[in-house]
This record gives C-alpha cells, sequence and structure tokens, in this order.
C-alpha cells in the first residue's frame, strides 16, 4: 500500500512543513506521521510482527483519527489475532474444557474490535462514497464466525459493487458459505462456482464448493474438486477429511482410508487429525457415516 502525499506545486512547496497545503501545521504534520505509522505497520505485517503492527497502527489513528487505512489495518490485525486464537485450540493444541472456552474468549473479543475498527473504515469510504471491499471482505468474515450469516452476506454484497476489486473471488466465497451454513444450497453453489471462476486456483474455493456437493450428495461432483485439491497440495486439512468420506458415501474403502490417513499426516496435532484416524480404522467397514 503507498501512502498518498499532500501535493503541493511552486513556491508552496516551501512552505508545507510551516502551513501544509490548506491545513494548519499541526494536522500537516499528524497527516504525515500518521501515514509513516500505517507504512511501518504494514512492513511489520509481512514480517508477521502483529504486537509492533498493532502499535503503529494504534499510534497513526491518534495522530490522524480520520486516517481510514489506520483503522482497516487495525481491523486485520485483530481479524488475525482472533484467528490465531482459535488456530492455536483445533490445530496446535487441540484443546478441550475450560482451557479452550478461555482462547474461544479471548478470540471473541479480538474480533469484535476488528469488527468495530472496520466498520470505522466502511463508514468513512462512505463519506467520500467509496466502497471499501477489503473491510467489507474480513467483516463478512467476521460475520460468519459469529453466524451472523444474513450480515456476511449483506457485506459481501456490498463489496462486490466495487466492479474493479481485484478479490472478487474472496468475497464470492465468503457470501457463497454464508448461504451454505443458512442450507441454501443452490445460492451457496452459485457464488463458489463465481469464486472459482474469477480464481481458477483457488484451493478454499473449490473446498468448499464440495462441501456443498457433498451436503446435495452429489458426491462425484464433490470428488472432483477434492481430488483438485489434493494434486494442487491445497494445505486444507478438511479438504482431506471430506474426500475420505465422499469415497466412503461411494463404498470406495481403500480410498476412503488412503485420504483419511493422509488428513492425519497433514497435521498430527489436530482435533480433525483425530477424528481421521478412527475413520482410517473404520474405512474397512460401513462405519463411515455422513454425519461425521
Amino acid at each position: 500500500m503507498v501512502a498518498r502525499w499532500p501535493k503541493c506545486s511552486g513556491v508552496l512547496a516551501l512552505a508545507v512543513v510551516a502551513v501544509g497545503c490548506g491545513h494548519t501545521a499541526k494536522v500537516e504534520k499528524n497527516e504525515k506521521l500518521a501515514r509513516i505509522s500505517v507504512q511501518l505497520g504494514e512492513r511489520f505485517l509481512v514480517k508477521n510482527k502483529l504486537l509492533q503492527a498493532k502499535q503503529e497502527f494504534s499510534k497513526a489513528i491518534k495522530l490522524d483519527p480520520e486516517y481510514l487505512d489506520a483503522f482497516k489495518m487495525l481491523g486485520f490485525v485483530k481479524l488475525m489475532e482472533g484467528l490465531g486464537s482459535l488456530y492455536y485450540i483445533d490445530r496446535i493444541q487441540c484443546l478441550k474444557g475450560d482451557e479452550a472456552q478461555e482462547h474461544r474468549e479471548v478470540a471473541q473479543k479480538h474480533f469484535k474490535i476488528a469488527e468495530e475498527n472496520l466498520k470505522k473504515a466502511v463508514k468513512m469510504a462512505k463519506k467520500v462514497n467509496k466502497i471499501e471491499s477489503e473491510s467489507l471482505l474480513w467483516l463478512a468474515n467476521i460475520a460468519d464466525h459469529f453466524k451472523r450469516y444474513d450480515d456476511a452476506v449483506s457485506y459481501a454484497e456490498q463489496g462486490l459493487k466495487h466492479s474493479f476489486y481485484p478479490k472478487r473471488h474472496l468475497l464470492h466465497c465468503a457470501k457463497g458459505w454464508a448461504h451454505y451454513k443458512k442450507r441454501e444450497y443452490r445460492k451457496a453453489g452459485e457464488d463458489l462456482r463465481q469464486a472459482v471462476f474469477h480464481e481458477n486456483k483457488f484451493c478454499l474455493g473449490r473446498y468448499r464448493l464440495a462441501e456443498v456437493y457433498f451436503a446435495k450428495k452429489k458426491y462425484s461432483r464433490a470428488i472432483k474438486e477434492l481430488e483438485w485439491t489434493a494434486k494442487q497440495k491445497c494445505p486444507i486439512q478438511e479438504a482431506r477429511y471430506l474426500l475420505g468420506r465422499a469415497y466412503a458415501q461411494k463404498r470406495s474403502m481403500d480410498q476412503a482410508r488412503e485420504q483419511f490417513e493422509k488428513c492425519v499426516k497433514m497435521n498430527p496435532k489436530s482435533c480433525l487429525s483425530k477424528v481421521c484416524e478412527r475413520l482410517s480404522r473404520d474405512a474397512s467397514g460401513t462405519k463411515v457415516q455422513v454425519a461425521e
């Protein structure tokens, strides 16, 4: 993201530090420092240093309370912190009971702060007749997490009104997933097919489309999408799990067992790996159920 500096020409350029371009000296100085802080925060993000990035984005908001990008990026960092907490529960330690609940509560707090900041960014954009599609995308994902599926659809639809937004596949994916959670499988399929149309090599979109086909008992079509994710080595453990279940529904138990075993190998410490480990043992019989 490139910061946009105030443009001044001619002799006025010499007076920028003193009076700015139509602003007071204090406001001009704060705007510049806020943009520098956002740039620093983005560099920390690239290095996966979330704490330092968060500090810089917070600093930018104090320096310039009307700086949209600062709110957007702070919202993004809080979203990442929330996802990190959930990842720790399910994929690193497979926590249970009170310990898992504590981490979930921490994640919820991160998501709520993220939502507050992203909504501010969207509101600021509306004031100048712009669509903040990136913030709307992240809001849609947060709404999906909180099971506010109508909100998720609404945010995604608003974001899609920006005709030239380059990540339309992500908005369609979030919208399709909300429809899937509402068991609106026709609408879900339409959006998820749009997602993979806009980005053919889109692992998450292919996996979620397979979930729709599986829910509609179209197991062969689900297998086709999931075999694609396997061939592309998509790092989605749920895709291997679902592929095993799809093969089990087709009574191809050797192939089902193979996929469950690969599911375990992808991340032996995850909660899902324990389910896949059990299903790999059951695959020799008829114990693999759709409801797993």
